[in-house]
């Protein structure tokens, strides 16, 4: 298992990306802010003074089933279980204990059924999907929706520190196998590129007007990703490279980038350092490994920015990445420019035009 980083508290949640229509008969893109039929959590960590807490509703009038399957970050191994909610039903646990199926047990509510625990010391990703009674065949309903609180800061800071962020939802049209296309047709794609602002590392001003230690304090902003390509089956790990390009408040840019596998937390410093100014804004792109940077590997991604005040106190904000889109140039190639429209990558005749989304898959385990 991969050895889980330090976490945090408070919490702010932007939306991913709004859900509009890309063409006529196309799905919505995904959300953070609607139901869908598949759920992503890029971040579940389990880890000593840590845990993480789901939270799933069942949005429709009717019983809704899931299939859901943790991500070993490390083994690109899969934990799958089944759960149930009733109409309108909501339903938590943590991930370190999981949920057991008893009326005696300390979790209020109906059981939606058995939650396995995950280990001390693992940190990957949980996907759920809707699928038809029995948990055989995927079947999109567009009725669930998910919470993310991971709760303690780990072996420092304190243990009542909180982050939180929503699940990535995943519209669907419908489905008959265990293979599901992110292709905006069967479900919905990925964003080509993912956005973010974030501060810059090191000193910190406000947390010295709070009271905290001049010049010990710290800032750091960590990302954790997944890949929206998936093999729960066959435990394929799918590999990619992310391009970043930042600018700072002196509109300077800075490329770098970061080979990925499965999937992936890091500080985001590295990567972006030296920054001017307090802010620095960057855009990430993932690419296949050994093609063309036109062969795109989407993922989707959290943040969460952690404060020190030098006296040992942690607290973090995390944050749903904005999904963005890249231009696609008239040869039908993709490049490396980031865009939210047309416009952002010139005549779209002449130089071409902007493509919001990637293509994605996901393989289940077979029940």
């Amino acid at each position: 298992m991969r050895a889980a980083q330090g976490i945090y508290g408070g919490a702010v949640v932007l939306a991913l990306v709004a859900a509009t229509l890309l063409d006529r008969g196309a799905l919505a893109l995904t959300t953070t802010t609607r139901a869908g039929s598949i759920l992503m959590f890029p971040k579940v960590v389990c880890a000593p003074g840590r845990d993480t807490v789901i939270q799933l509703t069942n949005t429709g009038n009717m019983t809704n089933d899931l299939r859901c399957f943790y991500l070993d970050g490390d083994t690109c191994s899969e934990t799958d279980f089944d759960i149930s909610l009733t109409r309108l039903q909501p339903t938590v646990w943590g991930v370190c204990a999981g949920r057991p199926v008893s009326p005696t047990d300390a979790q209020h509510g109906l059981d939606p059924g058995k939650i396995p625990p995950l280990p001390v010391g693992s940190a990957g990703a949980l996907v759920c999907a809707e699928v038809a009674p029995g948990g055989d065949v995927p079947m999109a309903r567009n009725q669930v929706t998910g919470e993310a609180t991971l709760v303690g800061a780990g072996l420092t800071g304190s243990a009542t520190s909180v982050s939180k962020y929503n699940a990535i939802a995943l519209p669907g049209g419908s489905d008959m196998d265990q293979t599901l296309k992110l292709d905006d047709k069967e479900y919905s794609a990925c964003p080509a590129a993912q956005l973010l602002d974030f501060p810059a590392d090191g000193s910190n001003q406000t947390i010295d007007a709070l009271g905290g230690t001049t010049g010990a304090e710290t800032v750091t902003t960590r990302v954790t990703l997944v890949p929206c390509v998936l093999d729960f089956e066959n435990f394929t790990p799918t590999a990619g490279v992310m391009k970043f390009d930042r600018w700072d408040e002196e509109e300077l840019h800075l490329s770098s980038s970061r080979p990925f596998s499965c999937w992936d937390s890091f500080a985001l410093g590295p990567y972006v350092n030296p920054l001017a100014g307090s802010f620095g804004t960057v855009q990430m792109v993932g690419v296949d490994r050994d093609a063309s940077p036109s062969q795109a590997v989407p993922v989707v991604a959290v943040a969460e920015t952690f404060y020190t005040d030098g006296n040992g106190h942690v607290t973090s904000a995390a944050v749903n990445l904005h999904g963005a889109g890249r231009c696609k140039l008239p040869s039908g190639e993709l490049d490396l420019r980031v865009c939210t429209r047309d416009a952002d990558c010139g005549v779209p005749a002449i130089l071409g035009s902007c493509v919001t989304n990637a293509e994605g898959r996901m393989t289940l385990a077979t029940p």
